[in-house]
């Protein structure tokens, strides 16, 4: 569910496309503006721009768990990572207006291996991340999972965590 080029509205397409357009121009110009759309990356969403990008999760949910025949649907993102763009009364709104899942997790590992494994943000934007990731789970139930050892182990035991649900 998370920033693909698949999404249901094209409003979001066309926006997604346009920004990639204009990221790609930059990055052979100046790198100061590239820090800056990777910073942008973080920065809280208005009411219109989150009303739309969440109908547009929610038709992605809806397809997800009426086409499946299968008893569990893994979702990367889902609707948890567009609440951490927002605060105060946007995000208690949008709270209560999403699908509660049987199973979360918050796949976290320190900024450094996060760093050295992609550079889209700084060390507080991660930070900054990761608490309002914590914060969301007093109101979920999302369960912290430790991403810096194997991917194997992490993979193990995720999946032995959804087969004890």
């Amino acid at each position: 569910m998370g920033r693909s080029k698949n999404h249901k509205i094209p409003f979001i397409r066309w926006k997604v496309k346009l920004k990639e357009k204009v990221v790609a121009k930059k990055q052979g110009k100046d790198p100061e503006n590239v820090k800056k759309h990777l910073v942008d990356i973080y920065r809280e969403r208005g009411w219109i721009w989150m009303s739309i990008y969440f109908l547009d999760l929610w038709l992605r949910y809806l397809e997800a768990k009426f086409k499946s025949r299968e008893k569990i649907v893994l979702m990367d993102r889902y609707f948890f990572h567009g609440l951490l763009l927002t605060r105060g009364l946007k995000r208690k709104f949008f709270e209560k207006i999403i699908p509660r899942p049987t199973k979360s997790f918050l796949i976290n590992a320190p900024p450094e291996i996060i760093l050295d494994r992609k550079d889209e943000a700084s060390e507080e934007n991660i930070r900054d991340f990761y608490n309002e990731a914590r914060k969301l789970s007093n109101r979920f139930k999302i369960e912290e999972i430790n991403n810096s050892k194997e991917l194997e182990v992490v993979v193990d035991e995720i999946t032995e965590k959804i087969k004890n649900t």
